[in-house]
Protein backbone atom coordinates (compact mmCIF):
# COMPACT_ATOMS: atom_id res chain seq x y z
CA UNK A 1 0.00 0.00 0.00
CA UNK A 2 1.39 3.49 -1.23
CA UNK A 3 1.72 5.87 1.68
CA UNK A 4 0.86 9.74 0.98
CA UNK A 5 3.70 12.20 1.54
CA UNK A 6 2.07 13.85 4.99
CA UNK A 7 4.15 16.68 3.98
CA UNK A 8 2.54 17.48 0.68
CA UNK A 9 1.50 20.66 -0.04
CA UNK A 10 -2.09 21.26 -0.13
CA UNK A 11 -3.70 23.43 -2.41
CA UNK A 12 -7.09 25.40 -1.79
CA UNK A 13 -9.71 26.07 -4.40
CA UNK A 14 -11.86 28.98 -4.13
CA UNK A 15 -15.22 28.57 -4.29
CA UNK A 16 -16.93 29.36 -7.91
CA UNK A 17 -20.08 30.42 -6.45
CA UNK A 18 -21.51 33.42 -7.73
CA UNK A 19 -22.48 35.82 -5.50
CA UNK A 20 -25.74 38.31 -5.97
CA UNK A 21 -26.45 41.77 -4.46
CA UNK A 22 -27.90 41.68 -1.54
CA UNK A 23 -32.23 42.71 -1.85
CA UNK A 24 -31.91 44.90 1.48
CA UNK A 25 -28.66 47.19 -0.19
CA UNK A 26 -31.35 47.68 -3.55
CA UNK A 27 -32.50 51.02 -2.30
CA UNK A 28 -29.01 52.40 -1.81
CA UNK A 29 -26.98 54.34 -4.37
CA UNK A 30 -23.66 52.15 -5.18
CA UNK A 31 -20.79 54.72 -6.27
CA UNK A 32 -19.42 52.93 -9.25
CA UNK A 33 -16.82 55.28 -10.28
CA UNK A 34 -14.32 54.42 -7.80
CA UNK A 35 -12.17 51.32 -9.28
CA UNK A 36 -12.05 49.87 -12.63
CA UNK A 37 -12.43 47.00 -12.32
CA UNK A 38 -14.12 46.23 -8.93
CA UNK A 39 -14.13 42.32 -9.91
CA UNK A 40 -12.53 39.84 -7.46
CA UNK A 41 -9.04 38.51 -8.93
CA UNK A 42 -7.75 34.88 -7.82
CA UNK A 43 -5.15 36.76 -5.21
CA UNK A 44 -8.35 38.70 -3.86
CA UNK A 45 -10.18 37.73 -0.71
CA UNK A 46 -14.27 38.62 -1.73
CA UNK A 47 -14.46 40.22 2.08
CA UNK A 48 -11.49 42.04 1.72
CA UNK A 49 -10.82 44.52 3.82
CA UNK A 50 -9.12 46.94 1.33
CA UNK A 51 -12.39 47.72 -0.30
CA UNK A 52 -13.68 50.76 0.48
CA UNK A 53 -17.53 49.78 -0.53
CA UNK A 54 -18.40 45.68 0.57
CA UNK A 55 -20.96 45.61 -2.21
CA UNK A 56 -18.16 46.78 -4.91
CA UNK A 57 -17.45 43.51 -5.90
CA UNK A 58 -21.09 43.19 -7.43
CA UNK A 59 -20.18 45.65 -9.61
CA UNK A 60 -19.40 45.06 -13.61
CA UNK A 61 -17.93 47.54 -16.21
CA UNK A 62 -17.87 44.87 -18.92
CA UNK A 63 -20.41 46.58 -20.93
CA UNK A 64 -20.26 50.30 -19.98
CA UNK A 65 -18.73 52.82 -22.69
CA UNK A 66 -16.05 55.10 -22.06
CA UNK A 67 -18.46 58.26 -22.41
CA UNK A 68 -20.90 56.48 -19.62
CA UNK A 69 -17.78 55.70 -17.20
CA UNK A 70 -16.83 59.58 -17.64
CA UNK A 71 -20.60 60.52 -16.69
CA UNK A 72 -20.35 57.90 -13.49
CA UNK A 73 -17.18 59.75 -12.57
CA UNK A 74 -18.61 62.56 -12.60
CA UNK A 75 -21.70 62.29 -10.56
CA UNK A 76 -19.06 60.77 -7.81
CA UNK A 77 -16.83 63.81 -8.17
CA UNK A 78 -19.15 66.02 -6.19
CA UNK A 79 -20.32 63.20 -3.00
CA UNK A 80 -20.54 64.44 -0.37
CA UNK A 81 -18.32 61.77 2.63
CA UNK A 82 -19.86 60.55 5.70
CA UNK A 83 -16.63 60.56 7.75
CA UNK A 84 -13.65 62.52 8.56
CA UNK A 85 -11.17 59.37 6.98
CA UNK A 86 -12.97 60.06 3.89
CA UNK A 87 -12.89 63.39 3.75
CA UNK A 88 -9.39 64.10 4.58
CA UNK A 89 -7.98 63.03 1.08
CA UNK A 90 -9.83 65.62 -0.79
CA UNK A 91 -8.19 69.27 -0.85
CA UNK A 92 -11.71 70.71 -0.97
CA UNK A 93 -13.07 69.34 2.08
CA UNK A 94 -9.37 69.86 3.89
CA UNK A 95 -9.70 74.04 2.83
CA UNK A 96 -13.44 73.75 4.01
CA UNK A 97 -12.19 72.17 7.21
CA UNK A 98 -9.96 74.65 8.01
CA UNK A 99 -11.71 77.39 7.33
CA UNK A 100 -14.55 76.49 9.57
CA UNK A 101 -12.36 75.98 12.27
CA UNK A 102 -10.48 79.42 11.91
CA UNK A 103 -13.98 80.73 11.71
CA UNK A 104 -14.69 78.86 14.99
CA UNK A 105 -11.68 80.28 16.39
CA UNK A 106 -12.01 83.87 15.53
CA UNK A 107 -15.51 83.75 16.96
CA UNK A 108 -13.75 82.66 20.31
CA UNK A 109 -16.10 79.63 20.13
CA UNK A 110 -13.70 77.74 22.43
CA UNK A 111 -10.59 77.08 24.73
CA UNK A 112 -7.92 74.59 24.62
CA UNK A 113 -7.78 73.69 28.59
CA UNK A 114 -6.50 70.78 30.41
CA UNK A 115 -9.79 68.53 31.59
CA UNK A 116 -10.60 69.29 34.92
CA UNK A 117 -11.19 66.22 37.23
CA UNK A 118 -14.28 64.68 37.61
CA UNK A 119 -15.46 66.46 33.92
CA UNK A 120 -16.53 64.02 30.72
CA UNK A 121 -15.82 66.11 27.70
CA UNK A 122 -19.00 65.42 25.16
CA UNK A 123 -17.64 64.18 21.00
CA UNK A 124 -17.76 66.03 17.98
CA UNK A 125 -17.95 65.25 14.28
CA UNK A 126 -17.92 66.63 10.60
CA UNK A 127 -20.92 67.35 8.60
CA UNK A 128 -20.05 67.73 4.75
CA UNK A 129 -22.54 69.64 2.76
CA UNK A 130 -22.53 70.71 -1.08
CA UNK A 131 -23.75 74.20 -1.70
CA UNK A 132 -25.34 74.78 -4.95
CA UNK A 133 -26.58 77.88 -6.98
CA UNK A 134 -30.05 77.82 -8.33
CA UNK A 135 -28.80 76.55 -11.34
CA UNK A 136 -26.98 73.47 -9.79
CA UNK A 137 -23.67 75.08 -10.01
CA UNK A 138 -21.51 74.56 -7.09
CA UNK A 139 -21.33 77.32 -4.98
CA UNK A 140 -18.82 75.98 -2.17
CA UNK A 141 -17.89 73.08 0.00
CA UNK A 142 -19.40 73.58 3.72
CA UNK A 143 -17.71 71.62 6.24
CA UNK A 144 -19.94 72.10 9.83
CA UNK A 145 -18.30 71.04 13.30
CA UNK A 146 -21.26 69.56 15.63
CA UNK A 147 -21.36 68.44 19.38
CA UNK A 148 -22.60 65.31 20.33
CA UNK A 149 -25.07 66.28 22.40
CA UNK A 150 -26.87 63.25 22.92
CA UNK A 151 -24.10 62.19 25.32
CA UNK A 152 -25.07 65.41 27.84
CA UNK A 153 -26.42 64.38 31.20
CA UNK A 154 -29.17 66.83 32.07
CA UNK A 155 -28.23 68.14 35.58
CA UNK A 156 -24.48 67.79 34.57
CA UNK A 157 -23.88 69.45 31.56
CA UNK A 158 -27.04 71.30 30.89
CA UNK A 159 -30.20 72.20 32.95
CA UNK A 160 -32.87 73.98 30.81
CA UNK A 161 -33.78 73.25 27.11
CA UNK A 162 -35.87 75.41 24.66
CA UNK A 163 -36.64 75.49 20.95
CA UNK A 164 -38.24 78.26 20.32
CA UNK A 165 -40.71 78.07 17.23
CA UNK A 166 -43.07 80.81 16.11
CA UNK A 167 -46.75 78.97 16.21
CA UNK A 168 -48.81 78.76 13.34
CA UNK A 169 -51.60 80.79 14.58
CA UNK A 170 -49.48 83.96 15.02
CA UNK A 171 -47.89 83.56 11.49
CA UNK A 172 -51.09 83.34 9.87
CA UNK A 173 -52.53 86.52 11.80
CA UNK A 174 -49.23 88.38 11.55
CA UNK A 175 -49.61 87.70 7.60
CA UNK A 176 -53.00 88.77 8.09
CA UNK A 177 -52.89 92.18 9.13
CA UNK A 178 -49.76 92.99 6.78
CA UNK A 179 -52.25 92.26 3.89
CA UNK A 180 -54.46 94.30 4.89
CA UNK A 181 -52.05 97.01 6.16
CA UNK A 182 -50.23 96.79 2.89
CA UNK A 183 -47.11 96.46 4.82
CA UNK A 184 -43.84 95.19 3.03
CA UNK A 185 -42.55 91.19 4.37
CA UNK A 186 -39.55 90.26 4.54
CA UNK A 187 -38.18 86.81 5.41
CA UNK A 188 -34.09 85.86 6.35
CA UNK A 189 -31.65 83.91 7.66
CA UNK A 190 -29.19 84.06 10.21
CA UNK A 191 -26.06 82.40 9.48
CA UNK A 192 -24.20 80.16 11.95
CA UNK A 193 -27.56 80.80 14.36
CA UNK A 194 -25.94 78.77 17.06
CA UNK A 195 -22.51 80.33 17.27
CA UNK A 196 -23.84 83.97 18.71
CA UNK A 197 -25.50 82.41 21.90
CA UNK A 198 -22.84 82.41 25.49
CA UNK A 199 -22.73 78.85 27.10
CA UNK A 200 -23.43 79.86 31.03
CA UNK A 201 -22.98 75.84 31.64
CA UNK A 202 -19.27 74.50 31.83
CA UNK A 203 -18.90 71.88 28.56
CA UNK A 204 -15.87 70.08 28.09
CA UNK A 205 -15.74 69.08 24.10
CA UNK A 206 -12.86 66.30 22.46
CA UNK A 207 -10.53 68.07 20.08
CA UNK A 208 -11.69 67.65 16.25
CA UNK A 209 -10.28 65.26 14.41
CA UNK A 210 -8.21 67.85 12.16
CA UNK A 211 -6.41 69.43 15.25
CA UNK A 212 -2.70 69.04 15.44
CA UNK A 213 -2.64 69.24 19.04
CA UNK A 214 -1.22 66.70 21.29
CA UNK A 215 -3.68 65.20 22.89
CA UNK A 216 -2.59 64.56 26.28
CA UNK A 217 -5.32 65.45 28.43
CA UNK A 218 -6.59 68.45 26.20
CA UNK A 219 -10.24 69.17 25.43
CA UNK A 220 -12.11 72.51 23.83
CA UNK A 221 -14.21 74.24 26.73
CA UNK A 222 -17.14 75.76 25.15
CA UNK A 223 -17.15 79.36 25.40
CA UNK A 224 -20.19 79.65 22.39
CA UNK A 225 -22.49 77.22 21.32
CA UNK A 226 -21.93 74.85 18.37
CA UNK A 227 -24.69 72.57 16.53
CA UNK A 228 -25.66 69.56 18.74
CA UNK A 229 -25.56 70.53 22.33
CA UNK A 230 -28.81 70.36 23.75
CA UNK A 231 -28.97 74.30 25.29
CA UNK A 232 -27.76 75.71 21.88
CA UNK A 233 -31.21 77.00 21.33
CA UNK A 234 -32.07 78.62 23.88
CA UNK A 235 -28.86 80.40 24.65
CA UNK A 236 -29.22 81.70 21.17
CA UNK A 237 -32.79 82.63 21.87
CA UNK A 238 -31.70 84.36 25.06
CA UNK A 239 -29.38 86.50 23.60
CA UNK A 240 -31.18 87.67 20.49
CA UNK A 241 -34.29 88.77 22.66
CA UNK A 242 -32.01 90.32 25.32
CA UNK A 243 -30.63 92.34 21.61
CA UNK A 244 -34.10 93.23 20.44
CA UNK A 245 -35.29 94.42 23.90
CA UNK A 246 -32.03 96.84 24.01
CA UNK A 247 -33.38 98.33 20.31
CA UNK A 248 -36.96 99.27 22.12
CA UNK A 249 -39.00 95.82 21.19
CA UNK A 250 -41.88 94.55 22.73
CA UNK A 251 -41.61 90.77 23.20
CA UNK A 252 -45.40 89.27 22.78
CA UNK A 253 -46.71 87.66 26.46
CA UNK A 254 -49.26 85.51 24.00
CA UNK A 255 -46.55 84.00 21.82
CA UNK A 256 -42.74 84.79 22.88
CA UNK A 257 -40.98 84.51 19.61
CA UNK A 258 -42.93 87.77 18.24
CA UNK A 259 -41.22 91.21 18.70
CA UNK A 260 -43.07 94.60 18.10
CA UNK A 261 -41.59 97.68 17.79
CA UNK A 262 -43.71 100.81 17.53
CA UNK A 263 -42.77 104.98 16.82
CA UNK A 264 -44.70 107.41 15.51
CA UNK A 265 -45.87 106.12 12.07
CA UNK A 266 -43.47 103.30 12.18
CA UNK A 267 -44.00 99.88 13.07
CA UNK A 268 -42.14 96.87 12.92
CA UNK A 269 -42.75 93.17 13.37
CA UNK A 270 -39.84 90.28 14.13
CA UNK A 271 -41.05 86.71 14.15
CA UNK A 272 -38.28 83.93 14.79
CA UNK A 273 -37.60 80.69 12.27
CA UNK A 274 -40.03 78.15 11.05
CA UNK A 275 -38.04 75.19 10.04
CA UNK A 276 -38.62 72.70 6.82
CA UNK A 277 -39.59 74.16 3.35
CA UNK A 278 -42.57 72.65 2.69
CA UNK A 279 -43.62 73.54 6.60
CA UNK A 280 -44.20 77.28 5.23
CA UNK A 281 -46.99 75.94 3.25
CA UNK A 282 -49.40 74.27 6.03
CA UNK A 283 -50.14 77.74 7.10
CA UNK A 284 -52.06 78.42 4.23
CA UNK A 285 -52.60 74.50 2.63
CA UNK A 286 -53.75 72.16 5.76
CA UNK A 287 -54.40 69.67 3.26
CA UNK A 288 -50.90 68.65 2.90
CA UNK A 289 -50.73 68.45 6.93
CA UNK A 290 -50.81 64.78 7.57
CA UNK A 291 -48.37 64.05 4.61
CA UNK A 292 -45.67 66.03 5.49
CA UNK A 293 -45.88 64.76 9.32
CA UNK A 294 -45.76 61.11 8.08
CA UNK A 295 -42.26 62.17 5.59
CA UNK A 296 -40.80 64.35 8.28
CA UNK A 297 -40.47 60.89 10.72
CA UNK A 298 -38.38 59.39 8.02
CA UNK A 299 -35.74 62.77 6.99
CA UNK A 300 -32.87 61.26 8.80
CA UNK A 301 -32.73 57.67 6.41
CA UNK A 302 -35.33 58.52 3.87
CA UNK A 303 -35.93 55.40 1.72
CA UNK A 304 -36.79 55.07 -2.02
CA UNK A 305 -40.64 54.96 -0.66
CA UNK A 306 -40.61 57.98 1.16
CA UNK A 307 -38.96 59.92 -2.02
CA UNK A 308 -41.67 58.86 -3.88
CA UNK A 309 -44.26 60.20 -1.54
CA UNK A 310 -42.69 63.50 -1.28
CA UNK A 311 -42.75 63.88 -5.18
CA UNK A 312 -46.78 63.24 -4.91
CA UNK A 313 -47.08 65.89 -2.73
CA UNK A 314 -45.13 67.89 -5.09
CA UNK A 315 -47.41 66.99 -8.05
CA UNK A 316 -50.09 67.60 -6.12
CA UNK A 317 -49.19 71.75 -4.97
CA UNK A 318 -48.57 71.71 -8.63
CA UNK A 319 -51.69 70.89 -9.98
CA UNK A 320 -53.67 72.84 -6.72
CA UNK A 321 -52.50 75.75 -6.68
CA UNK A 322 -55.63 77.77 -6.50
CA UNK A 323 -56.26 75.30 -3.08
CA UNK A 324 -56.20 76.59 0.47
CA UNK A 325 -56.37 79.47 2.92
CA UNK A 326 -56.62 83.17 0.86
CA UNK A 327 -55.66 85.97 3.28
CA UNK A 328 -57.83 89.14 1.57
CA UNK A 329 -58.97 90.63 4.49
CA UNK A 330 -61.22 93.41 3.42
CA UNK A 331 -61.22 94.45 7.34
CA UNK A 332 -59.90 93.53 10.71
CA UNK A 333 -62.65 92.68 12.06
CA UNK A 334 -62.43 89.44 14.45
CA UNK A 335 -64.95 86.99 14.56
CA UNK A 336 -64.85 83.39 16.79
CA UNK A 337 -67.03 80.55 17.04
CA UNK A 338 -67.59 77.48 19.19
CA UNK A 339 -69.48 74.35 18.97
CA UNK A 340 -70.05 71.51 21.20
CA UNK A 341 -72.64 68.67 21.09
CA UNK A 342 -73.33 65.72 24.05
CA UNK A 343 -71.80 62.51 23.97
CA UNK A 344 -70.76 62.37 20.57
CA UNK A 345 -68.25 59.38 20.74
CA UNK A 346 -70.11 55.80 20.54
CA UNK A 347 -67.04 54.50 22.87
CA UNK A 348 -66.20 56.85 24.95
CA UNK A 349 -69.19 58.91 25.38
CA UNK A 350 -67.01 61.69 25.95
CA UNK A 351 -68.06 64.90 24.47
CA UNK A 352 -66.16 67.36 21.50
CA UNK A 353 -65.64 70.88 21.15
CA UNK A 354 -64.30 72.88 18.90
CA UNK A 355 -63.74 76.68 17.53
CA UNK A 356 -63.01 78.52 14.82
CA UNK A 357 -61.57 81.98 14.86
CA UNK A 358 -61.38 84.19 11.93
CA UNK A 359 -59.81 87.79 11.04
CA UNK A 360 -61.33 89.92 8.66
CA UNK A 361 -63.15 86.46 6.99
CA UNK A 362 -59.55 84.72 6.90
CA UNK A 363 -59.56 81.42 9.27
CA UNK A 364 -56.18 82.06 11.82
CA UNK A 365 -57.00 79.99 13.87
CA UNK A 366 -59.65 76.10 14.95
CA UNK A 367 -59.41 73.15 16.95
CA UNK A 368 -61.52 70.50 17.72
CA UNK A 369 -61.21 67.64 20.50
CA UNK A 370 -62.91 65.94 22.82
CA UNK A 371 -63.47 67.02 26.66
CA UNK A 372 -61.34 64.97 29.00
CA UNK A 373 -64.50 64.23 31.00
CA UNK A 374 -67.63 62.73 30.43
CA UNK A 375 -70.89 65.17 30.62
CA UNK A 376 -74.28 64.34 32.22
CA UNK A 377 -76.04 66.96 29.93
CA UNK A 378 -75.94 68.68 26.93
CA UNK A 379 -75.62 71.64 29.34
CA UNK A 380 -73.04 70.78 31.02
CA UNK A 381 -70.81 70.13 27.61
CA UNK A 382 -71.71 73.20 26.34
CA UNK A 383 -70.42 75.35 29.78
Amino acid sequence: MNKRNISQEVVLRRSERVSFLPKHLKDFIVHTARHENPSPSPSTSLNSSSMFYTIQRFIDYSNVSKHHKVFLAAIDFNKEPTTYREAVWDQRWRTAMAEEVRALELNNTWMIEQLPSGKRPIGCKWVYKVKHRADRSIERYKARLVAKGFTQVEGVDYHETFAQVAKLVTVRCLLTVAVAKGWHIHQMDVNNTFLHGDLDEEVYMELPPSFSISRNGNVCRLRKSLYGPRQASRNWFSKFADALRQYGFIQLGADHSLFTFTRSDVFLGVLVRLIGRLIYLTITKKEISYSLHILAQFMQAPRQDHWDAAMWVLRYLKQSPSKGIFLRPPSLKLEAFCYSDWASCLLTRRSVTGYFIMLGGCPISWKMKEQTTVSHSSAKAEY
